[in-house]
């Protein structure tokens, strides 16, 4: 689930800053569907990541 989020995410991006940057990468685009997708992937993603770090 993380993979695909992180697949998605550089694809809608069209980079992989958001990785170090986070929400501000994708908040600015200009394309409403790309903006969208990256929205709903960024939030599986994190929700990925905030399960892993409870259950560690």
């Amino acid at each position: 689930m993380s993979s695909e989020a992180v697949q998605e995410l550089d694809k809608a991006c069209g980079h992989e800053l958001w990785r170090n940057i986070g929400f501000d990468a994708f908040d600015g685009l200009k394309d409403a569907e790309r903006r969208s997708r990256a929205n709903y992937y960024y939030g599986q993603w994190q929700a990925v990541k905030e399960l892993k770090d409870a259950l560690n």
